[in-house]
């Protein structure tokens, strides 16, 4: 019987060396695509939102919900978060209320002090443009009357899935600057009055 020949140490490094460069092409790929499934996944969760507040606006003749953008920001014993308010909206499904990508704490991110995320300290990843809070869908706001496609509704609490872009609450909806978003693509999910979702402010 012939002896079968064994790999030699330059055989196995060969294949070694094949095997790197394949994983060194193929992780940023995989890496990617992953993110783009949490962005995708992120959209879904604003797109269920908007479903859940359209159903409590038939409810409310058009009228948004007083609610607080955050529980720790409540003016009042009686007012509840946005989160709260919408819970049997959206099927009293809470995790239609947390980004994929909010996984830092809160104090990682300017101005915060707590140690969880934003969804493990407020109960959600998303902030409310609160000031909409008991106005008609189609009351005019500021100098201008802007579209239900323009009106931002709800949007993540910070730029969890790129860089640099934010969001004034304190500032007139008329003013084109109210949304700044970065020369790399803006940084937050957007849901709008019209409950479409989108990355960009347009």
């Amino acid at each position: 019987m012939r002896r079968r020949k064994n790999f030699t140490l330059i055989e196995l490094l060969v294949v070694i060396s094949i095997i790197a460069i394949l994983a060194g092409m193929l992780l940023p790929v995989l890496g990617n695509v992953r993110k783009k499934a949490r962005l995708t996944e992120c959209m879904s969760n604003l797109k269920q939102i908007g479903m859940g507040f359209a159903g409590y606006m038939v409810e409310f003749q058009d009228t948004f919900p007083i609610a607080a953008m955050k529980p720790s920001e409540c003016l009042t014993d009686n007012e509840k978060p946005i989160a709260e308010v919408l819970l049997s909206y959206v099927g009293n499904q809470k995790k239609v209320f947390r980004c994929p990508e909010d996984i830092r704490a809160e104090k990682m991110y300017e101005g915060g002090t707590k140690d969880g995320t934003f969804f493990e300290v407020e109960g959600c990843s998303y902030e409310y443009a609160s000031m909409l809070g008991g106005r008609k869908l189609t009351a005019q706001m500021g100098h201008m009357n802007i579209s239900s496609a323009k009106r931002v509704v709800m949007f993540d609490y910070e730029c969890f899935h790129r860089q640099s872009s934010w969001y004034s609450l304190s500032q007139d909806e008329s003013q084109t600057d109210a949304i700044k978003v970065s020369n790399k693509g803006g940084a937050k999910n957007y849901l709008f009055a019209d409950w479409h979702v989108s990355d960009k402010f347009n």
